[in-house]
């Protein structure tokens, strides 16, 4: 059984404060397995009980690096034969691209896999051990540009619920370039007898209002997000909106800006297709967003669905010690909490930046700052990258941590609950300077 990692105490803005999480290492680069060493971490997923499952890369003797699944529920798969049947037969599974943890433990696992009988390629997703290669969305071609258009790569998956997912497809055409293929967003439902509807979310050419319509899909979590209600948010180039993106919630059009920002006369919001807007179980939301000043320059803030900045990062925060917090991206656990990153500096010059992970204002990890077991932290992944994910109540974060040493494991980290002692604001508390009421919801 995987032990507890030692963390290590923070020195933060002068005071000294116990780590607020406890740390289990799970696997990582160089552990022994079925399938050799391990040579790649691939996605993690995590469920509200901290129940998890990835994928890796192992290598044999002979330098043959296959891919296996495995959680803590006991669904694994090892690479080769699975023995699954589909169509008559049987299939090799080929290296997936996404994983989910629903809340009974069950496994989506998006991928591809080789039909060895019929000698076709597949594409779709294993449930729980159960290959569904028979999904339209994963199949069939699609008008794009005047001309048809396969989506055929399982890019991303997301259980709603024990019969509800959101994949998220990839057209192999590449229309604009090479890596620069069209997605499709589905929401999935499954029948008690196997059968499903199949909804699209998003895709290209598709009408989300009047004069509004998708170009580009993005192909990774940070462009679809799903909540518990079922409903699925999709940031996606279009036409006929600021900045050419929009947000769309079950194929229709959410947002596309703000012309007005509370509390700021002359300043307006609009979408960052390098941001990443998430979403809570009652529809409201937060986005790393630009705001546009009246002299039409260029900031990346932390807003919510009403207009209200809650992060600048061109404004010191007193709460910080009067550090900049540049917020890359964010996830929205409930209301009131976040989970968010930010590259923080003591001033815009300084070289000296430092990848940050927040609890609202509580500091989780800091690279060149954190220990674990005795050993500095000097990457980690973070919200919307494959090797990330949170639980859905907030209680549990899966993610990769690299060491001072070169060293590289995947963690599960447990965050004591919003209303508990241990959750404790760093250098104030959440009201203070407006720049810094910024802030989050006490």
């Amino acid at each position: 059984m995987p032990r507890l990692a030692i963390v290590s105490l923070l020195t933060l803005c002068g005071t000294t404060l116990a780590a607020p999480f406890s740390a289990e290492r799970l696997f990582g680069i160089g552990d022994a397995t079925p399938v050799g060493e391990v040579t790649f971490l691939g996605a993690i997923s995590i469920n509200d009980s901290g129940d998890w499952a990835s994928f890796y890369s192992g290598t044999f003797a002979d330098g043959f690096s296959p891919t296996a699944v495995r959680s803590s529920t006991g669904f694994n798969i090892l690479p080769g034969t699975l023995g699954l049947p589909y169509a008559g037969g049987e299939y090799a599974l080929t290296t997936p691209w996404d994983i989910d943890i629903n809340p009974s433990g069950e496994v989506a696992l998006a991928t591809s896999a080789i039909d060895f009988q019929n000698s076709v390629a597949l594409n779709g997703v294993i449930l729980n051990g159960e290959a569904r290669f028979d999904i339209p969305a994963a199949q069939s071609s699609h008008e794009f540009l005047g001309s048809p258009t396969r989506f055929g790569i399982s890019r991303y998956v997301e259980y709603i619920d024990s019969s509800r997912i959101v994949l998220n497809t990839q057209s192999p055409d590449m229309p604009f370039g090479p890596n620069l293929g069209v997605n499709l967003i589905s929401r999935i439902t499954f029948a008690s007898d196997g059968s499903f509807s199949d909804e699209t979310m998003g895709a290209p050419d598709q009408t989300v209002a009047d004069g509004v319509s998708v170009f580009r899909v993005e192909g990774t979590s940070i462009g679809t997000r799903a909540n518990r209600a079922g409903d699925v948010l999709v940031l996606a180039g279009m036409f006929n909106t600021p900045q050419g993106l929009g947000l769309a919630k079950n194929g229709e059009l959410l947002y596309t800006g703000h012309d007005s920002v509370p509390g700021m006369p002359g300043y307006r919001l609009t979408l960052d297709e390098d941001g990443m807007v998430d979403h809570n179980d009652d529809g409201q939301w937060v986005g790393i967003v630009n705001l546009i000043s009246p002299n039409f320059e260029f900031e990346r803030v932390m807003a919510r669905d009403t207009g209200e900045v809650i992060l600048r990062a061109l404004e010191p925060q007193d709460w910080l010690n009067n550090q900049y917090a540049l917020p890359s991206r964010v996830d929205l656990v409930d209301e009131q909490n976040l989970i968010w990153s930010a590259t923080v500096t003591p001033d815009l010059q300084s070289p000296d930046v430092k990848q940050t992970l927040f609890y609202n204002q509580t500091t989780l990890l800091q690279a060149g700052v954190t220990f674990l077991d005795g050993k500095l932290v000097t990457d980690f992944s973070i919200p919307g990258g494959q090797n990330f994910e949170i639980s859905p109540n907030g209680e549990w974060i899966a993610t990769s941590i690299t060491f001072e040493d070169g060293t590289k494991s995947f963690y599960r980290l447990r965050i004591p609950t919003p209303g508990g002692s241990a959750i404790v604001l760093l250098c104030g508390t959440m009201a203070g300077a407006r720049r810094s009421r910024s802030a989050f919801r006490s």
